[in-house]
């Protein structure tokens, strides 16, 4: 819509991050009454939370404890919030992102192949990370630029990293595992370090055959004994950890599993896992 461009450009580089992802445009406009907040958009989304939210609101009221105490709601519910740096270079970043609840992201331009700091986006040390922006939108074929569409385009990646690991592993990262994540995949754009210019550097999606799922996945009991287990091959029943002895046992008993000409059964780590979680749904019985 060209009467709401702004906005319209900021779905069109979040589609052409995360095409599939489920969007959802939401009016903030409410009510305050008592320094409580009534806002129906926020209610609907925190209702249903999704997996991230962007902004990049100028409004000065945004930043009042009654609507920070919302949106640190919506967070807690797991929620990644992520805010435009703002546009106001050396005077400082928004009033909303001076807090623990969103994620300042500023805006940088590929210059000669060269990651480089717009002059327009704002400087603090409250800039958590930087993005790209002055990408070209596909609705009206334009160049746009602003922390507006930095910010998008970082909320699209954490929405991919999100999906990575539930097609993983069944769930998405905890706040805190998801904000290691992305600061194990900044690169340094600025100074070493975390920086007043980009924070922790230019978030980067990794190779997805490079992830170390379990460095971020909290695994707890006994499944954290199965994951932490050494990849070598269990030769022989003897060798085999007490947690999939009676599911190998079983096997054997059933003669699904007789090993090779010496009688070694020679499982993998990985083989043993999906084993004993087949015999947990009740697959052998």
């Amino acid at each position: 819509s060209k009467s709401a461009k702004h906005g319209t450009t900021v779905m069109d580089y979040i589609r052409q991050v995360v095409p599939d992802a489920k969007k959802i445009a939401c009016d903030f406009s409410g009510i305050t009454e008592k320094n409580v907040w009534k806002c129906e958009g926020m209610e609907k989304l925190l209702s249903n939370p999704p997996q991230v939210f962007t902004s990049s609101s100028y409004n000065t009221s945004d930043s009042q404890e009654h609507h920070m105490k919302k949106y640190r709601e919506l967070r807690d519910k797991g929620c990644f919030l992520v805010h435009g740096a703002g546009n106001d270079g050396e005077d400082g970043v928004l009033n909303v992102v001076k807090n623990d609840v969103f994620k300042a992201v500023a805006a940088y331009k590929l210059f000669c192949g060269k990651p480089k700091k717009e002059s327009f986006s704002s400087v603090g040390e409250e800039v958590d990370f930087a993005s790209l922006d002055n990408l070209r939108a596909t609705w009206d074929n334009k160049r746009h630029t602003g922390t507006s569409f930095s910010a998008p385009i970082f909320a699209g990646m954490v929405g991919l990293v999100q999906d990575f690991f539930i097609s993983k592993t069944g769930r998405q990262l905890s706040y805190e595992n998801l904000l290691q994540f992305i600061k194990d995949n900044c690169i340094d754009v600025d100074e070493k370090g975390k920086d007043a210019k980009s924070g922790y550097g230019l978030f980067i999606l990794p190779d997805p055959n490079s992830i170390n799922i379990l460095k971020y996945m909290e695994i707890k009991g006994e499944d954290k004994v199965m994951s932490e287990e050494n990849t070598n091959t269990y030769k022989t029943l003897e060798d085999v950890p007490t947690w999939g002895k009676t599911t190998v046992e079983k096997l054997v008993n059933k003669k699904a599993i007789q090993g090779d000409e010496n009688g070694n059964l020679n499982i993998s780590n990985d083989l043993l896992r999906t084993l004993v979680i087949h015999d947990r749904l009740g697959l052998y019985d």
